[in-house]
């Protein structure tokens, strides 16, 4: 018979292979009508002998070793003076490294430590956690990593479920489990404590109490059952892992190997034995020069690495800079973009490697090209099976999807203490010969492509890879449901706006917890998002007490009821994306000052959020590592400032950094121009503020004017409190538009102004036209062209410009400040700053610590201002088209002398809407102002 199929979307060797497994599967069905279809065999033999043998020829021999310290004392022979460790100004060479593991060895082993002993270490980077590393191997125990960041409960789990003997800590750290320390059998080693005993000790090597059948480390990873599970991994495989790179990455005693990855993912061990298995240096650093970007990049190139494994995603944060030493990269712990390969491989080895922690790190390596579109995760390692299967156990063909399966010398024990799930997980090989081979079951995707290689296709379940942590988003499910008051929870993994990924929490309250005033949607009655802030505070405190930091979602959306498929169970494709109000937070405490709001921007950006208050926590609110880098980044570019990255996890707000910010040394951060919005295609709207001066209060305005439309407000010269105010109209108008240049340096412009600016905007205007520069529209809110001369003001001195001030920004605020002449009449002038200042402080109008001079300076340019619009005046107008808006409800406004003013300057486009003079631009008026405005500026450049 003949095949008839479409050349653009096959190819024809895929045809013949699709012809064969059809003839397979006929003589199947006859031989065996009675038989599934889905356990009939597909493969053809000599498909079969290819995945099945071909592709998994890996048998190696490989050095003989009980552990895999006994390699790291084989290397010390060799090199003992070459350095083993690079830590800031520490350097241990390898005879210096064996001799302090060694001494610690002999302690624990008079601690009762041996074979199958578990012995935790609870210590940030540094040579201790090195040596306590090895010298638990030495002593013949195995190694629990736990992290001194994680959540004491968490911890005291991890402790109690291992039954761990023995901690590992520093005397800095807190006891990382203070009650099991005095409920169990359980003591804490400090190592900086007990150093001078440990100098007394042997410095030989103990005698090997260990086979590599026992185990070397056990790690925790997350569980869908709402607590970690933990890995028991023997030596064995990881003597198999050093082999493997030494015949795949062919490094050298002079090479460098970065130790990125923290203790509690095996990735570090990985790190770790490739740099001892050839005598190379492991350099390490602290957890802020590992930051992926700027730091990272420049700690590779300060060291000189040679050798990195990364996660793709903090590979994809990295700055394109030449960094010449670097020869090879891996990327591991999640799928590799072809775009990073692409990015990163010229002139140096690029590596896409995957493996489960249940098969020791690492399974299979590719060797990545530029051209490829995607990259696969390649062929098993020595010593290795890999196996894709369909749902009866059967090998699929290439090209069809079916689970990934590992076997070989590598495969853990299974889980610690869990027999059940080890015997769900690791199977009986059903396609082996030999007795007690198995297999595990990955619960990953993939197919084989036609030269062999595996290509990773996502999860069946529910575990995801996130930033290169693993993670069972049922285990926060778990956590989520035992809150008293969540009812139901689902947890997916969402792409966000800035091509990154977010854990999403959707949350059903019980019925006493439940959002008031739910109205279901249309299309899908009860699954209507709400925003219920106190639920989602309480949850998220207590997943924070629970679960680590990379575990706690970004996202929380209220629902009335999760959407179920026709079998009952979540539909987690109609869980509704987050809407506006869902992403924005509670707490959004306006910015007080220019340098808030141009933080608040940067943050919105950043995390694509459309509300940020000053007071909200970066990581609770969609924040992470990567994005914190990214931001720190863009705020050394807009305020040249270099504050390191831990400045953010230790001022995690708006107000905090903004207050570091005034404290940290470097240029002057004050600009008349502020970009209150410059995203958007549209001409940018300039706009100037009235006699305050402060452009805060046109947020509102640039927000509802939307994301494409870029706004750019301006702040007086003076408002810092240092620099004298401007004395004229003039002056400032060219100042302004000298600022505003810089950012469009040709029209048409297109300006506005309210109040006092107005005016100024008016000026700015006339200057452009006597430049011969074009000005497409002058938006008018709300004031004069020229002022009439204020008898009265001429004769006040500073406290009535003082109560002037303050009168004004209660208007703005809608609150009292309670500030009275006859109160400030009783200060000194210095005293009556300092009353006004904690007013508006005690009001949230200033963030405190501000310096008393910016507050001088406010006041100084509103006085300042209103005397310069007292005199100004123009002779030589050049007529201009202007768009007048007034408000509906200012009291004894007199809109017709309003309107005639402007129309002896040019035709004037009038317009009212809802407010008063102060109101128009604020809540919830200035939604109509925008629309009205948005109507009158231009759209196209």
């Amino acid at each position: 018979g003949t095949w008839e199929y479409n050349t653009a979307l096959f190819e024809p060797a895929t045809i013949a292979r699709m012809s064969g497994h059809f003839r397979m599967l006929l003589a199947a069905i006859i031989d065996d009508a009675d038989r599934a279809i889905s356990q009939l065999p597909l493969l053809t033999e000599a498909e079969r002998r290819q995945i099945l043998h071909d592709w998994n020829a890996t048998r190696t021999d490989y050095a003989a070793a009980d552990g895999i310290h006994q390699l790291f004392e084989a290397q010390v022979e060799r090199t003992p003076d070459a350095l083993a460790i690079i830590y800031e100004d520490h350097h241990l060479t390898y005879a210096q490294l064996n001799r302090r593991a060694n001494q610690l060895a002999y302690y624990l082993q008079a601690q009762g430590v041996g074979p199958e002993t578990l012995v935790g270490i609870c210590l940030d980077r540094s040579v201790e956690m090195v040596v306590s590393l090895l010298g638990i191997l030495k002593a013949g125990g195995a190694y629990v990593p736990l992290d001194p960041t994680y959540p004491a409960e968490r911890l005291a789990f991890m402790v109690a479920d291992a039954r761990i003997t023995h901690v590992i800590s520093h005397s800095a750290i807190a006891d990382p489990t203070p009650d099991l320390t005095r409920s169990a059998q359980q003591a804490t080693i400090y190592i900086d404590t007990v150093a001078d005993h440990l100098s007394a000790l042997p410095k030989d090597n103990p005698a090997p109490p260990t086979a590599p059948a026992n185990l070397a480390y056990v790690i925790y990873t997350s569980g869908s059952t709402g607590r970690p599970k933990a890995v028991a991994v023997p030596h064995r495989g990881l003597l198999n892992v050093v082999a493997a790179q030494k015949s795949r990455f062919a490094l050298t005693p002079a090479d460098r190997v970065l130790q990125f990855a923290s203790l509690n993912f095996d990735a570090s061990l990985f790190e770790m034995v490739m740099a001892w298995g050839v005598g190379a240096p492991l350099c390490l650093a602290s957890r802020e020069r590992l930051w992926p970007g700027p730091a990272l990049s420049q700690f590779l190139a300060e060291q000189q690495i040679t050798m990195v494994t990364l996660p793709p995603s903090a590979l994809a944060v990295m700055p394109p800079v030449e960094l010449p030493a670097l020869q090879q990269i891996t990327v591991a712990g999640e799928a590799c973009p072809a775009d990073l390969v692409k990015a990163w491989s010229t002139g140096r080895a690029f590596f896409n490697l995957y493996g489960p922690t249940e098969a020791t790190i690492w399974a299979t390596a590719a060797r990545c090209r530029p051209d490829q579109p995607k990259p696969p995760i390649g062929r098993p390692i020595m010593n290795t099976r890999t196996i894709i299967l369909n749902e009866a156990l059967q090998p699929v063909p290439i090209g069809v999807v079916g689970e990934l399966y590992i076997g070989g010398i590598g495969l853990s024990r299974g889980y610690l203490n869990r027999p059940g799930l080890t015997a769900e997980r690791f199977i009986p090989d059903p396609l082996s010969r030999k007795a007690g081979e198995r297999l595990y079951k990955t619960g990953d995707l993939a197919r084989y492509r036609p030269d062999g290689n595996i290509e990773f296709m996502g999860r069946i379940d529910h575990q995801v890879k996130l930033r290169g942590f693993r993670i069972e988003l049922g285990e926060i499910e778990a956590v989520l449901n035992q809150h008293p008051a969540v009812r139901h929870s689902a947890v997916i993994v969402r792409a966000t706006e800035a091509k990154d990924q977010e854990l999403l929490a959707y949350l059903v309250p019980t019925a006493e917890q439940a959002a008031p005033g739910l109205e279901p949607a249309e299309a899908e009655p009860g699954i209507t998002p709400s925003p219920n802030p106190s639920l989602v505070s309480t949850v998220r405190h207590v997943l924070q007490q629970k679960l680590p930091d990379y575990m706690i979602p970004a996202t929380f959306v209220v629902l009335e009821a999760l959407p179920l498929t026709s079998s009952g169970k979540i539909d987690r494709r109609a869980l509704p994306a987050p809407e506006p109000a869902s992403l924005a937070v509670a707490n959004t405490l306006s910015p007080r000052d220019p340098l808030e709001q141009q933080l608040m921007l940067l943050w919105q950006q950043e995390l694509k959020r459309p509300a940020v208050g000053i007071r909200d926590n970066f990581f609770e609110i969609g924040g992470h590592s990567l994005l914190a880098v990214r931001l720190m980044a863009r705020i050394q570019q807009h305020f040249d400032r270099h504050l390191p990255l831990a400045a953010l996890f230790e001022q995690p707000t708006i107000e905090t950094l903004a207050a570091l910010l005034r404290q940290a040394p470097g240029p002057d951060l004050w600009s008349p121009l502020v970009t209150i919005q410059p995203l958007g295609d549209k001409p940018p709207f300039f706009c100037v503020p009235g006699a305050g001066s402060n452009p805060l209060y046109l947020y509102p305005l640039a927000r509802y004017l939307g994301p494409d439309q870029p706004f750019y407000g301006f702040q007086a010269q003076g408002l810092d409190g240092v620099t004298a105010p401007f004395e004229t109209i003039e002056a400032m108008a060219a100042h302004y538009v000298a600022a505003m240049q810089m950012v469009q340096p040709e029209g048409p412009y297109t300006l506005g102004g309210h109040s006092l600016g107005g005016m100024v905007a008016f000026e700015m205007a006339q200057q452009l036209l006597h430049q011969g520069q074009t000005v497409a529209r002058l938006a008018i809110l709300d004031a004069l062209p020229f002022a009439e001369g204020d008898v009265e003001t001429a004769t006040w001195d500073e406290t009535q410009w003082l109560i002037s001030f303050a009168n004004n920004v209660e208007k703005l605020l809608g609150q009292e400040l309670r500030i009275t002449a006859k109160r400030l009449r009783a200060l000194t002038l210095e005293e009556q700053y300092h009353a006004f200042k904690q007013r508006l402080e005690q009001a949230g109008v200033l963030p405190a610590g501000m310096d008393i001079k910016q507050v001088r300076g406010q006041i100084r340019v509103f006085k300042a201002n209103h005397q310069a619009a007292a005199s100004h005046t123009r002779r030589d107008v050049i007529p201009l088209p202007v768009t007048l808006i007034c408000p509906d409800a200012e009291p004894d406004s007199d809109h017709e002398a309003t309107i005639q003013a402007w129309a002896a300057l040019g035709s004037v486009d009038f317009h009212e809407v809802p407010g008063t003079h102060i109101t128009m631009m604020a809540e919830p008026q200035v939604r109509l102002l925008a629309a009205t405005l948005a109507g009158c500026l231009p759209t196209k450049r």
